[in-house]
């Protein structure tokens, strides 16, 4: 009698790793949220199942103006990304703190949402205010930094503005540091999703993005290694590390 491993996992293309099945049930989950009242929870899982119009209404009820912006942008709904964005601005107002972070990436969006919808004017009012915010001192975490030159990237993929798409997400992957860390791969996949028409500079965000890796990064200092030992025992090279420097004086 034969018997199947449960533990075992399913080859690729079978029906457990079809990703219609996986839409269905981020989709399922996305309903069971939402009829608990759990919009937050509902409109993660219905964009995991491309949902889009139903997170949307998700982030409406969960009065999520950020997100809900954003995604209202991207769908090109602009009418309603002007009611969104108006309220994100009028929550700030409120709330000193929640400006500080947000001002910059709510204006750009407010911007983008006016400009788009034809209000050019009004438009470019909260543009430069928020070209003034990012033109400060530079906030003290670098994560906030980061975030509010992203903003600027993602407006100029909206009015198709190529210069600010680089100058805001180039400025972001900088602010995240040079030492390894999620969220910059996750800034520079973002940028990468905006330059798609751009071979030269995808390639070159993909050469960065490899050598951010760990391992990339640890077989670099092997090789810096290797080179050195080579050439120390290389015929006639200067031995640098010569016991006489650990003679004392």
């Amino acid at each position: 009698m034969s018997t199947v491993n449960s533990n075992s996992s399913s080859p690729p293309g079978a029906p457990g790793n079809s990703p219609g099945l996986k839409q269905e049930l981020w989709r399922r989950a996305g309903n069971h949220f939402t009829r608990a009242g759990r919009w937050r929870e509902g409109a993660d899982a219905l964009l995991a199942a491309g949902r889009r119009e139903a997170a949307a209404l998700a982030l409406a009820r969960a009065g999520d103006t950020a997100r809900l912006t954003r995604l209202l942008l991207s769908l090109g709904d602009f009418a309603g990304a002007r009611e969104s964005s108006a309220a994100w601005l009028e929550e700030l107002a409120a709330e000193p703190a929640r400006r500080q972070r947000e001002e910059v990436a709510a204006r750009l969006a407010r911007a983008a949402a006016l400009q788009l919808s034809g209000s050019l004017k009004q438009a470019r009012r909260h543009y430069l205010a928020a070209r003034r915010r990012l033109a400060r001192k530079p906030a003290p975490d670098p994560a906030q930094q980061a975030e509010e030159w992203e903003a600027l990237g993602r407006y100029g993929a909206l009015v198709k503005r190529p210069d600010l798409v680089r100058l805001g997400y180039e400025k972001a992957l900088a602010a995240y540091g040079q030492t390894f860390n999620f969220k910059r791969l996750s800034c520079a996949g973002r940028y990468l999703e905006q330059v798609t028409d751009d071979p030269v500079l995808v390639r070159d965000i993909e050469e960065r993005m490899a050598s951010w890796q760990p391992r990339s990064a640890l077989r670099r200092e092997r090789e810096k290694l290797f080179a050195a030992l080579e050439n120390f025992s290389a015929p006639g090279a200067k031995n640098s590390f010569s016991p006489e420097v650990f003679k004392k004086p």
